[in-house]
């Protein structure tokens, strides 16, 4: 957790700036397979965090720049409203 709090500073997801309370995020699904390697992990904040499993977002790339994207495919940008309260 250490490492990837100094890697990206606060939650990753596109536009949040918490940076308290950071959970990490398997890119692939742990119980499919991923690894807890720190290239297929990110940090999120709880509410981020909930709302990725909740909404089946997905989260590709690598643990240094993730790509977020909604269920339909759209990518998701620090431009866009956040998501509703989880």
């Amino acid at each position: 957790m250490r490492f990837l709090f100094k890697r990206s500073g606060g939650c990753q997801y596109p536009g949040c700036t918490t940076t308290h309370d950071l959970e990490a995020h398997h890119m692939t699904p742990w119980a499919l397979g991923g690894t807890t390697v720190t290239d297929e992990l990110t940090l999120d904040c709880p509410r981020h965090h909930k709302y990725i499993h909740d909404h089946q977002s997905r989260v590709t790339a690598t643990g240094t720049n993730p790509i977020y994207t909604s269920a339909d495919g759209t990518r998701l940008t620090d431009t866009q409203p956040p998501p509703p309260p989880a």
